[in-house]
């Protein structure tokens, strides 16, 4: 019997696997049959190593035990997918109302993971270097993501196995190789707070202005989660300090909504412009009022941040500290001479805001401060 290959037999098949030279049953058929049955086994094969792979750099990882355990990753597939669309049309808002219960599908999903999890081996550093560079050797892709875009070199960064990153690197892991919201190693390692992890990749040449479909960068993250030390070798391998997500906000607006202090500082040091502003017109400044970071307002009015700039409502910094009722920082900002009977677009005076939250400690200072309303002014009406 003559042996075809697949190419010669798809040459001289139709698309119903049917020889052409043949009416009946032909030992083409045979051939191409046991061709593809031996393709298919090494691909199962193939399949099998590179998530054995990816399990041994990341065995309790929670998308990667799914993928080994064989849980549906349907619906949260579908559900960041969603949230990724919404993105694509900036719609800041929808993406704000989906994300309650897309994040409480997922965290269901993660109950379901843990259950797999019991049992499941856990290596330690030299072990699991070892079963890496076999795997490797066994042609095993470092490549090779699973079904929500996570690759081994992105498990390595999400976990902290610097043991493994250069193995992976050797046998042609792509930096760049990103997950499905588009974040690549360089991105999680920065929001794990992975220094050594960082500093791998950034030595092999990871991109530091990567960004996710939210704008994310490494920075971003590092600064978001308070990683001064990460923050710091970002800044000093030439971060951009000034890029922003899709929402407006720099590394530095997101170290200070979230009150890192010692991040604002190096961040300020290193040239970050203390006004910038995000999508809604709020302002470090402004954003540290309203949660009442007395410290971090500090740093920024030494940093030379504006008092009155205003967010998409026409708010100063001393309305939202006045609204939510916290005196020290009413105070300081009173101390700069921050304008005291500055008026928001729907005509309302720091003094009204602190009426409006019943502050009465808030509505002394300001009262002192030199901001007493007139007969008929909206100051006037009682909450």
């Amino acid at each position: 019997m003559k042996h075809w290959s697949a190419e010669a037999f798809a040459r001289r098949s139709r698309l119903q696997w049917q020889c052409i030279d043949c009416s009946g049953a032909c030992s083409l058929d045979d051939a191409l049959a046991e061709h593809v049955e031996k393709l298919v086994k090494a691909k199962e094969a193939q399949d099998r190593k590179d998530q054995e792979l990816r399990q041994v750099v990341s065995p309790h990882l929670g998308v990667s035990v799914r993928a080994v355990a064989g849980l549906s990753t349907d619906d949260a597939g579908v559900s960041l997918r969603l949230m990724h669309a919404l993105v694509r049309k900036r719609s800041i808002a929808e993406v704000k109302a989906a994300r309650a219960p897309i994040l409480a599908r997922i965290k269901d999903l993660q109950g379901q993971v843990r259950e797999a999890e019991q049992g499941i081996p856990v290596l330690d550093a030299a072990a699991r270097q070892l079963r890496v560079k076999q795997l490797l050797h066994e042609n095993a892709d470092p490549n090779a993501p699973d079904r929500l875009g996570f690759t081994a070199l992105i498990y390595a960064a999400n976990t902290g196995h610097q043991e493994v990153v250069q193995p992976l690197l050797n046998a042609g892991a792509q930096l760049e190789a990103c997950d499905e919201a588009g974040n690549t190693a360089l991105i999680w390692a920065a929001d794990r707070g992975y220094l050594k992890v960082v500093e791998a990749l950034l030595t092999a040449g990871a991109k530091l202005e990567a960004y996710s479909e939210f704008g994310i960068t490494a920075l971003m993250n590092a600064a978001r989660k308070g990683h001064l030390n990460v923050v710091e070798v970002l800044v000093k391998a030439g971060a951009q300090l000034e890029h922003a997500d899709i929402g407006g906000s720099t590394a530095f607006m997101k170290a200070a909504s979230e009150g890192h202090l010692q991040v604002v500082q190096a961040l300020v040091k290193a040239g970050a412009q203390p006004d910038a502003a995000s999508a809604d017109g709020s302002t470090a400044l402004i954003t540290a009022a309203r949660t009442g970071h007395m410290n971090l307002v500090s740093v920024l009015l030494k940093a030379g941040a504006q008092l009155e700039l205003r967010n998409a409502h026409g708010d100063t910094a001393l309305m939202k500290a006045a609204r939510q009722g916290h005196l020290k920082v009413a105070e300081a900002l009173l101390k700069e001479r921050a304008e005291v009977q500055a008026r928001n677009f729907y005509g309302f005076t720091a003094l009204s805001l602190a009426k409006v939250g019943g502050h009465l400690s808030v509505i002394q200072a300001l009262k002192k401060a030199g901001d007493q309303p007139e007969a008929g002014d909206e100051d006037s009406l009682q909450p």
